[in-house]
């Protein structure tokens, strides 16, 4: 049996300064992670379920946490 590794278990991922979240409603159909450049998109993302519970925790806590350089 060969385990495949779901794309759940890294709802956000660091890239660069910012970093990406899964796109949860695009899921199974495809897999895809939004570029997170500022606070404001972040903020966004969760307001419109892109990602959720865990996910929506991390990139509050990423995009608080990366504030100033996320502003600039």
């Amino acid at each position: 049996m060969k385990l495949v590794h779901s794309p759940l278990f890294e709802p956000v991922l660091w890239e660069g300064r910012g970093f990406k979240i899964l796109d949860e409603t695009l899921i199974p159909e495809r897999i895809e992670y939004i570029r997170i450049d500022q606070v404001a998109q972040a903020i966004d993302a969760v307001r419109e379920m892109k990602t959720r519970a865990f996910g929506q925790v991390l990139t509050f806590s990423i995009a608080e946490r990366c504030s100033p350089e996320l502003s600039r």
